[in-house]
């Protein structure tokens, strides 16, 4: 058996996973920070629900919440619109 490092993302709406793998290492600093790069975790996304945008606000959304959550956003600046021009 072997052991795989990298990301394990849930998504903080409907709790579906995904397992990002490490796929090395990068330096910056000149070799005195070192970072770890990953497989690109494609779809996911990060919105912040407070106007705070405060450390621990945020949360993850899967490739389909994400895409749940851009059409309510969009559906609601929209009619916002509207509703600012009738005025």
């Amino acid at each position: 058996m072997s052991t795989k490092l990298g990301k394990y993302y849930i998504c903080d709406r409907c709790g579906t996973t995904s397992f990002l793998e490490k796929i090395g290492e990068g330096e910056t600093d000149g070799g005195f920070t070192k970072f770890d790069k990953f497989e690109e975790a494609e779809g996911w996304n990060t919105v912040y629900p407070e106007a705070t945008h405060s450390m621990g606000s945020s949360k993850l959304l899967c490739p389909a919440c994400s895409e749940k959550y851009n059409k309510l956003m969009q559906k609601f600046f929209d009619d916002w619109r509207d509703f600012d021009r009738r005025g």
